[in-house]
């Protein structure tokens, strides 16, 4: 697990962070599992069979105040998870300057998946200016009008489909388990 240093380089936090395990490792996923705008981090670590002593983990990320927005794309001339669209967010920071962010909607590796939503960390963005999707087949679709802290659905073709509903729960310590393991109570 690398921090980033602030655009100066990276910091190795795999052990001081509890991800980095001796045992084994089956599969890891990025998703917003608490829907507070920021990803947070499922490891399969084991469990299959009784008595197998790794169990899975979970890990909240506690964010760090700035803004962001989610997106769920919905293809209907492409696939209809939108696998392979690039988006583009253009932003007004705090300050008034403008700032471009981009993401590819992607799945994950072989033995994990990252959620189909795209959760996009805006740093401290005053305004969503407008949200360009490359749609995978090569048409290209702008949207406006996008919310800071929420997310929105896009349907491809037909413009902003609405908001999404949160449903935030939160992550406890589960009883007579490993300090990694956690709950979720929704």
């Amino acid at each position: 697990m690398l921090r980033n240093n602030g655009g100066k380089g990276f910091q190795d936090v795999t052990h001081v962070g509890g991800f980095g395990h001796l045992q084994k490792g089956h599969g890891i996923g990025f998703a917003d599992f608490d829907q507070d705008g920021d990803s947070d981090i499922y490891e399969d670590m084991g469990g299959g069979y009784e008595g197998d002593p790794f169990q899975s983990a979970f890990f909240e990320n506690p964010g760090n105040g700035n803004t962001w927005t989610c997106l769920q794309l919905e293809g209907v001339q492409c696939n209809r998870d939108a696998i392979g669209a690039r988006v583009h967010v253009a932003v007004t920071m705090a300050d008034g300057s403008k700032q471009i962010f981009h993401h590819l909607v992607g799945t994950g590796g072989s033995f994990g998946s990252n959620s189909l939503q795209l959760e996009c960390g805006l740093g401290n963005a005053a305004k969503i200016d407008s949200v360009t999707v490359d749609w995978p087949g090569g048409s290209s679709e702008t949207f406006a009008d996008i919310p800071l802290k929420s997310c929105v659905q896009l349907k491809q073709g037909t413009g902003m489909i609405g908001t999404k509903e949160l449903h935030p729960f939160r992550f406890t310590h589960a009883p007579d388990q490993m300090d990694h393991s956690m709950h979720m109570e929704m």
